[in-house]
């Protein structure tokens, strides 16, 4: 009876133990299976959002390559004027009016130490600084050194201080605040050129309708100019062909104005009498 007891005794033992066992791998697959789930749901949301990151990203580089390319054309055409810096600021640039009339003053909140023309626009809410003056290379250098050093320092505690150029670049952006500021300065041709919007809209486009607007004027070929550089023939003129330049002793006779053939350079030459069939003269 013992032997009996103790044997379903561990009969129960066994089938509880493996109960448990089977309730684990159940449990383990389980969870297994909500995790494949959920990565498999979160790999569903993330693709699609990365793909898009990337589709932004590179319409935003395609954005970049093209606004710079606009850029060097527009710089390229651009020809460096003659005139007084003081005397070239338009009264009007699109929207933007001169305000006041143009001066020599410092940028020295941006860390310059030279005297430039100044002028003053506004569009009645908007207020652009430009600063115009000839310069060469190495003031150009000079001037954007002091600009990397304003701009690279600590940003205050409760402003800010970004730069994007270097002294061997053409072109230099800057912006603070406070006061806000945004800048951008360009080099063209001996000629520097700053805007400065004393706020947060970006004073490129307005620079470059300034730049335009004070650029000389291509000029004019003038007309019956036979020099080799710059000068393209009619559209309606025949040009002379090496083939045109080739004519045969057959063609030239068949183009005669007047109708009658030239005599042909290869004439023939009448047979002259053997020297050995001769009779000799008497003395």
């Amino acid at each position: 009876m013992l032997t009996v007891h103790r044997t379903c005794r561990n009969d129960f033992r066994k089938t509880h133990r493996a109960g448990e066992t089977n309730k684990w791998l159940i449990g383990c697959g389980g969870a297994i299976v909500v995790a494949l789930l959920l990565c498999a749901g979160v790999a569903f949301w993330a693709v699609p959002q990365f793909v898009k990151l990337a589709e932004d990203g590179m319409a935003m580089v395609q954005d970049l390559a093209e606004k710079e390319m606009e850029r060097e054309r527009r710089m390229q055409k651009w020809r460096a004027p003659a005139a007084d810096p003081l005397e070239l600021f338009p009264q009007a640039i699109g929207d933007y009016t001169m305000t006041g009339e143009p001066d020599v003053a410092v940028p020295s909140d941006y860390g310059m130490t030279r005297a430039m023309p100044h002028a003053s626009y506004s569009d009645g809410v908007d207020v652009i600084d430009v600063y115009l003056t000839p310069m060469s290379e190495e003031e150009k250098r000079a001037t954007y050194t002091q600009l990397t050093e304003t701009f690279s320092g600590p940003s205050p505690s409760n402003g800010h201080k970004a730069y994007f150029g270097s002294p061997d670049l053409p072109r230099f952006y800057f912006s603070m605040s406070p006061p806000a500021r945004i800048g951008w300065a360009s080099w063209q041709r001996g000629w520097f050129a700053m805007a400065v919007d004393q706020g947060y809209e970006d004073p490129e486009p307005f620079l470059f309708d300034f730049l335009d607007a004070i650029s000389a004027e291509e000029p004019e070929t003038p007309e019956g100019d036979t020099s080799e550089e710059g000068t393209t023939p009619p559209e309606d003129a025949e040009v002379p062909t090496a083939d045109d330049a080739e004519t045969t002793p057959s063609e030239a006779e068949s183009s005669d104005d007047e109708g009658t053939a030239e005599p042909s350079v290869e004439a023939e030459v009448p047979e002259l009498p053997d020297v050995e069939g001769t009779p000799e003269s008497n003395p």
